[in-house]
């Protein structure tokens, strides 16, 4: 029963509330204290007074120091309640027992009363051992007989007001340690490593110089060898999401992430992590600071915000520190801009956009134009120029305003004080003010007038000197193929002549039966003479049919080791008279699908140089079959060991009219190779020659089957 005596009073009598109906209904008689009927009367007494008093009230009574509390302390006992009612202290409080038992024995031994402010008491009420804080008062307890048989505390919870003020000492001196050293960052850590009791490690992530890349500035309570591990990466992953979403985020399992020691004063791991992007408002994150929790603190709302707050802090000092650097940086800009505006070798103006109004003049203006900014200043085009010539830029400027685009004139003629008509390159530019209207005109002018005079003077220069060239080189190549196939066209005829005239002389001599043999001879070489001269012709023929796109194949099917054989036997001849042997080395039934009469072509062309550059030394042609990404091909390769030829030679070999050696030392149109490259490059196929100086010449040809 209660009773309200008036307003703000009322008298409890045993058993009512929470705790009196559950005391009442408990059973007692399991416990050392037996049933409340056995109770002395001054345990009673004790009871009913704790029930009725608004603060934290608890009883131990007997040698097990069995606890009875009233309803305040169940506020404060989590899961404890009412599991604890009943128990001995050393039972229902194991972790508070090894810090107060010898209170508890002081008290009960010597009937002292024990008073403590603010004492730091670990209690597991929640699942975890808690760091809590109390103001508290132990008394004895007597009984009926006036002997100590009990304990009673009266006091009340202060946790929270212990920590508020333990953070807002630390804010403080987080305050005085960003302004104060140089190093800043790192200090910040120093004063977060000074209170591990809420901050039990941290990192502080920012941009680097350039600001592409996020890394770690400063940091405590984390292992040098975590940072450089693939976990510390995949870490930072999480960090840059926070930068770029600019929302915090919480990780419950950070000892599965990135394995660490126990860090003091607690045994336990820090489990639980928190992400907070630094920025005021919703301007753009400038980093991301990473706190550790600790085990032994509920994460409640002012635990948070004790870390929103730090972030806070440090987001507005960098925000003024950027605003300061930006300040300088403005200025220093402003300075730099203006010089180079001045320094720059082209006519830089600025007009209003209204009236189109000079408003800034370069140097390099003032010598174009022959003015001085104080004479252009606050003029326009009108006061400079004739009418027609000022409406001719004005009307380009409006077109520019109207536009909002970049205006490039490349060539514009205008008439300056000193120094005349001049043609001008000029760039119109708009720059618009907050609100995105035109404000100004910018202006950028290059004097172009000497450069367009040498460039038209170069340009004839070029004309001119291409036609000479062009022209010489036609002559050239007049003069040479005429010398050369002058040489080459009179050789067999001389020879033709001559074995004529000896024919005419010695027949009137001869007894034909007996001069047959030597007749056949002569009859002989003039034929190879004619054949040679049939060739050149034909070769001159082939030249005209690739220039004219009349060059055409008569594809069949073609064993060019047969081929290679039957053209030997047909330059026995020739071999013996170059004193040059043709060993073969063949592919037997190398069949293909080609012109035959071109590929022997071919293949006369390179034998025949062969035993002409051959030096009378053996002359190796081979065949066989190769492959490539694209198929199998078929090679022909003619080696020779005579002369050799140079790289820069081999560069012009395959070219029309060219040779690698004196016409008066060796004859020949500089037509074969030409025509060899055209009729292989024709099969799909490619022609080729390896050689070095005095090492002889290997030219060979690659076709598709």
């Amino acid at each position: 029963m209660s009773e309200n005596i008036f307003p703000g009073i009322t008298i409890h009598s045993f058993g009512e509330g929470q705790m009196g109906q559950l005391i009442q209904t408990f059973d007692w008689s399991k416990t050392s204290l037996g049933p409340i009927e056995a109770w002395p009367q001054s345990l009673k007494a004790h009871v009913n007074m704790i029930l009725a008093l608004p603060t934290m009230a608890s009883i131990f009574w007997g040698e097990d120091l069995l606890q009875i509390y009233n309803d305040t302390c169940t506020n404060t006992m989590g899961t404890r309640h009412p599991a604890n009612l009943g128990l001995p202290v050393k039972k229902g409080w194991p972790e508070a027992y090894a810090m107060t038992e010898a209170l508890f024995k002081r008290i009960m031994n010597n009937a002292e009363v024990v008073v403590y402010s603010r004492a730091f008491t670990p209690l597991e009420r929640d699942g975890f051992i808690e760091e809590t804080y109390f103001d508290s008062t132990m008394s004895p307890l007597r009984d009926d007989q006036g002997v100590i048989r009990g304990v009673i505390t009266l006091g009340s919870e202060n946790t929270e007001l212990v920590l508020s003020e333990r953070r807002t000492s630390m804010l403080r001196d987080i305050s005085q340690a960003i302004i104060t050293p140089a190093d800043h960052f790192q200090s910040l850590m120093d004063v977060f490593s000074s209170n591990p009791n809420d901050i039990r490690f941290s990192c502080l992530f920012l941009p680097d110089d350039v600001g592409s890349q996020i890394k770690l500035t400063a940091s405590f309570g984390i292992d040098e060898s975590d940072k450089k591990t693939q976990r510390f990466e995949q870490f930072m992953n999480l960090v840059r999401e926070v930068l770029t979403t600019n929302k915090a985020h919480e990780i419950n399992d950070f000892q599965n992430l990135i394995p660490h020691t126990p860090i003091a004063p607690w045994p336990e791991l820090t489990q639980k992590v928190i992400l907070i992007p630094i920025s005021t408002e919703a301007n753009p994150a400038k980093g991301v600071l990473v706190f550790g929790i600790s085990p032994r603190l509920k994460f409640n709302e002012s635990y948070r915000n004790f870390f929103v707050d730090i972030t806070l802090k440090l987001a507005r000092i960098l925000e003024s520190e950027e605003q300061v650097r930006d300040s300088v940086k403005i200025h220093k800009s402003y300075q730099f801009l203006n010089s180079v505006i001045e320094h720059v070798p082209l006519m830089i103006f600025v007009k209003d956009a209204k009236e189109l109004r000079f408003t800034r003049f370069n140097k390099a203006g003032e010598e174009l134009l022959g003015y001085t900014s104080e004479d252009l200043v606050g003029k326009s085009d009108y006061d400079f120029f004739d009418k027609a010539e000022a409406d001719r830029l004005v009307e380009k400027d409006r077109a520019t305003l109207a536009s909002r685009k970049v205006l490039d004139i490349p060539e514009e003629k205008i008439q300056t004080r000193l120094k005349g008509e001049r043609l001008l390159r000029t760039k119109k530019i708009t720059l618009y003010d907050e609100h995105g209207d035109p404000e100004f005109l910018l202006g950028i002018s290059e004097d172009i007038t000497e450069k367009k005079q040498a460039e038209a003077q170069h340009r004839l220069l070029l004309q001119e000197q291409a036609a000479r060239t062009e022209a010489e080189k036609m002559i050239q190549q007049r003069d040479d193929f005429i010398s050369i196939a002058a040489h080459e066209l009179r050789t067999p005829l001389t020879s033709i002549s001559l074995q004529n005239q000896l024919i005419g002389k010695l027949l009137p001599t001869l007894d034909l039966s007996a001069g047959f043999q030597k007749i056949t001879t002569l009859t002989q070489n003039c034929q190879m003479q004619i054949e040679r001269l049939s060739k050149l012709v034909e070769n001159l023929l082939d030249v005209t049919r690739v220039t004219t796109g009349r060059f055409v194949l008569d594809k069949t099917e073609v064993n060019l080791s047969e081929l290679v054989v039957r053209i030997h036997k047909g330059l026995e001849a020739e071999s013996n008279k170059s004193k040059c042997r043709v060993d073969l080395n063949l592919e037997p039934e190398l069949i293909g699908y080609w012109d035959a009469a071109r590929i022997e072509q071919v293949l006369v062309n390179l034998v025949s140089n062969a035993m002409k550059f051959g030096a009378g030394e053996p002359i190796d042609v081979s065949t066989r079959i190769a492959s490539n990404s694209d198929g199998k091909f078929a090679v022909l390769k003619v080696k020779d060991q005579g002369m050799g030829i140079s790289q820069e030679d081999q560069a012009r070999l395959f070219n029309r009219f060219e040779r690698a050696v004196s016409i008066n030392s060796f004859g020949g149109l500089g037509l074969g190779l030409y025509i060899s490259k055209q009729i292989a490059t024709a099969h799909g196929g490619r022609i080729r020659v390896e050689s070095e100086p005095g090492q002889g010449a290997s030219f060979i040809v690659e076709l598709p089957l």
